[in-house]
């Protein structure tokens, strides 16, 4: 997971992806709903900056829900906070 964040802020997207997928898997794996949830929002992340609102606005819908069921409130807040920059891009 960090070391997607890393790649993410060297802008090494691509990497940075494949780190978070990677990270998501081991989650799913392990069925760490908080951190199937910051994986699905640090991935939204990468969508936005490809100018892919939809999958990114798919991926935060889905880890609010998982925010939710284990009380993360300050999770639930940052992924609000990317669905807000995703209505600003969109209009």
């Amino acid at each position: 997971f960090q070391i997607g964040i890393t790649q993410r802020l060297r802008g090494r997207i691509g990497d940075a992806r494949e780190a978070m997928e990677a990270a998501l898997r081991i989650r799913l794996d392990q069925g760490a709903q908080n951190g199937v949830a910051d994986c699905l929002r640090e991935l939204s992340r990468l969508r936005i900056d490809d100018g892919d609102t939809i999958v990114a606005r798919l991926f935060l819908e889905h880890a609010l829900i998982l925010y939710g069921r284990v009380g993360n409130d300050g999770g639930a807040a940052a992924a609000k906070m990317l669905l807000g920059d995703i209505d600003a891009v969109e209009g």
